[in-house]
């Protein structure tokens, strides 16, 4: 008798552990994607294009936990569309991941672009490949802050 609240409690902590660790929902907001041809003529007369692309996606999840950068690097890794779009070494590339907010949830409903600048504060990390390579560090974002530069203090002096 004794057995089975402590087994009840045991399959509690059981289900509340997995719903935590499930992968969020990550919806390709793709009308708001953007290719930009940033050739100079020099680049153009030897037959270069460069190219800048950007990709944008929502995450359909109010926990902070959903956008851990493992799920995320990890939704990248197995994403075919983004795969592809990588090995097309696209002179910059980045990939920007927004939470759910009263912004994005608006952006989604009127699904247009104009609407994006409303979710600058909502952006959570940002990732970017420079010619095919992905950079080191992403950009991690909160309340439109990349974290760890809010005390960066710039010094300037005016020269007569």
């Amino acid at each position: 008798m004794k057995f089975l609240p402590l087994f009840s409690l045991l399959l509690f902590f059981q289900t509340a552990n997995t719903s935590c660790h499930s992968k969020p929902s990550i919806i390709h907001i793709d009308f708001c994607d953007f290719l930009n041809d940033v050739s100079n003529d020099w680049d153009r007369a030897h037959g270069k294009l460069s190219q800048e692309k950007s990709l944008h996606y929502f995450i359909a999840a109010a926990s902070p936990a959903s956008w851990r950068d493992s799920i995320l690097l990890s939704f990248i890794r197995s994403d075919d569309f983004i795969q592809n779009e990588i090995k097309k070494k696209y002179y910059r590339l980045t990939i920007t991941f927004y939470k759910k907010s009263k912004d994005t949830d608006a952006l989604m409903k009127t699904r247009s672009s104009e609407f994006l600048d409303y979710c600058q504060n909502d952006i959570v990390v940002q990732y970017e490949w420079i010619e095919g390579k992905i950079l080191a560090h992403p950009l991690n974002i909160q309340d439109g802050i990349i974290k760890g530069a809010e005390d960066i203090k710039l010094v300037y002096s005016i020269k007569k």
